[in-house]
């Protein structure tokens, strides 16, 4: 035990209290020692918790069973010792009921360093033991809730796509400036449920995209030109970066979704004005960090740090800002997701993070991600948004909802194709027995009574080798991806999605060479 023990003595005699001090420093141990003799004292002492009580048992004002219990009440992992010059078995006994580690007499105090040493780890490790089983809890927790999110996935995004790709059908239609003021009013609500049920889902899946070689320095690069352009001018914006050339194995969107909520936490911790700091480094884990992680892989990791001046966050609160829907800004502020969706995602990245705050001086978070050796990639550029326009291909479009149906439907035909519509697996397979030469591509939701969309595109298989296929879906897991990848399938569309997105989708299929080939 070399960390210098902060010691809290209850002790009227300054001898007996010499006496104990020079056995602990006899004992080998590294202390301070903080001594009091009467209640007030000692209670305005135990504001700052300190590492050991050792208390006297007879005191002019109180005695050691109330000091025990007045501990206990603020402090109750502070071990408690009782040193007493004379003590009987019963209230020996009565001492340990009430939570003391262990008691002495005055005249042998030969194993004090000892008791002392054992009630310190003892301690400690109740601490560590507590606070896995926290974690295990929030874990399970988590967990049930993420069932349930992607339960009701499937629901919701089937009532968003219609209202999201109806909006569009009709600007294309409407040119009177309210009625164009009212479709920007449905597409922004529209969008919003659509970033919700998005956070919903992340927080209990963590991450389900492809990873690859990134550079979080480039998703700093990309942050920074955002955060300056429309954060308020009295947030200063500092950034320090590092280690430019530090990799991690990343989904690259969701690693900007990281840092674009934790700074957007940020900046609402600051309502007069503060300092954004964003730091990235690399650094290895201490001993005691990774032991409050036990889940974290030994190695290297990319350490990136969101720092603010702001509010801060109350201790209290500090223990809850991971949980689901809990949030201390305004109802019109935040939904509760925003660090949800961050711990899922860093933990789905292999990560963790640590937080420091205190009030009235701001708030640091940092991701910790295991830092990958390889080569790096260079992420695409998105192209331009643009309309793509079929030429007069049949696609095949199939959905158990009939709005989705319908909307996917006008939007594809309004676009230079050709649309034939099934609303369940057979309804599909008939149609396509029946214009087996003629359908080019099959759109096909995952989710469906009966037979679903994955068992649909194994039977499509059977008749059409060739045939281009693309998936819908709430939230596509692993295993469905590696599902898919045997099906020969490589196009996702994530509900809700934009018309601009389905037939950027149908371009790419449609414009292999083989698509839309005949039977083989």
């Amino acid at each position: 035990m070399s960390a210098r023990l902060r010691i809290l003595q209850v002790e009227d005699n300054p001898t007996d209290a010499e006496l104990v001090q020079r056995e602990l420093q006899l004992g080998g141990l590294v202390f301070e020692v903080l001594r009091v003799q009467d209640q007030g004292s000692y209670l305005e002492a135990l504001k700052t918790p300190p590492d050991l009580v050792l208390s006297d048992f007879a005191l002019p004002e109180f005695d050691g069973l109330t000091a025990l219990r007045l501990l206990k009440q603020r402090h109750p992992d502070v071990p408690f010792i009782l040193v007493s010059g004379a003590i009987g078995e019963d209230l020996a006994v009565a001492a340990m009921r009430e939570g003391a580690a262990d008691y002495l007499l005055k005249d042998r105090l030969s194993r004090l360093a000892t008791a002392v040493r054992s009630a310190v780890s003892q301690s400690q490790l109740r601490r560590e033991n507590r606070a896995l089983e926290e974690r295990l809890l929030r874990a399970a927790r988590l967990e049930s809730l993420g069932r349930l999110s992607a339960g009701l996935a499937h629901d919701l995004n089937n009532i968003l796509l219609p209202i999201m790709m109806a909006e569009q059908l009709l600007r294309d239609q409407l040119h009177a400036p309210p009625l164009i003021e009212l479709l920007d009013i449905v597409e922004t609500s529209a969008r919003r449920g659509a970033a919700v049920l998005k956070q919903l889902l992340m927080f209990g899946r963590g991450t389900s995209g492809d990873r690859v070689p990134v550079r979080p320095s480039r998703a700093i690069a990309e942050t920074e030109a955002v955060l300056r352009e429309t954060f308020p001018k009295n947030v200063e914006v500092r950034i320090v970066v590092g280690a430019v050339d530090a990799i991690i194995l990343a989904e690259p969107t969701q690693l900007q979704q990281v840092l674009v909520n934790l700074c957007v936490n940020a900046r609402d911790a600051m309502p007069d004005g503060g300092t954004l700091g964003i730091e990235l480094d690399r650094n290895m884990p201490p001993p005691e960090l990774a032991r409050r992680h036990p889940g974290s892989a030994p190695g290297p990791y990319v350490v990136l740090s969101v720092r603010d001046t702001g509010v801060g966050i109350r201790p209290d609160d500090l223990e809850r800002i991971f949980d689901p829907f809990f949030t201390t800004k305004e109802l019109d502020r935040g939904t509760g997701l925003g660090l949800s969706s961050v711990l899922g995602i860093v933990e789905g990245h292999g990560g963790f993070i640590e937080v420091d705050s205190v009030l009235g001086a701001g708030t640091e978070f940092e991701v910790w991600l295991p830092e990958y050796r390889g080569a790096a990639v260079e992420e695409p550029v998105g192209a331009a948004l643009r309309r793509p326009r079929g030429r007069g291909q049949l696609v095949l479009v199939v959905d158990d909802e009939r709005a989705v149906l319908d909307v996917l439907g006008a939007s594809i035909g309004r676009s230079g194709y050709r649309v034939a519509l099934a609303s369940d697996a057979p309804t599909a397979l008939r149609t396509l027995d029946e214009r087996r030469s003629e359908i080019a591509a099959v759109i096909t939701d995952i989710a469906m009574p009966r037979l679903d969309g994955l068992r649909l595109a194994g039977e499509i298989r059977q008749r059409r080798r060739d045939l281009p296929i693309v998936v819908m879906t709430g939230a596509l897991t692993p295993e469905s991806r590696a599902t898919c990848a045997k099906l020969g399938v490589v196009e996702f569309l994530t509900k809700p999605f934009r018309t601009e997105t389905l037939l950027r989708s149908l371009d790419r299929v449609l414009g292999a060479p083989s698509a839309g080939a005949g039977a083989t």
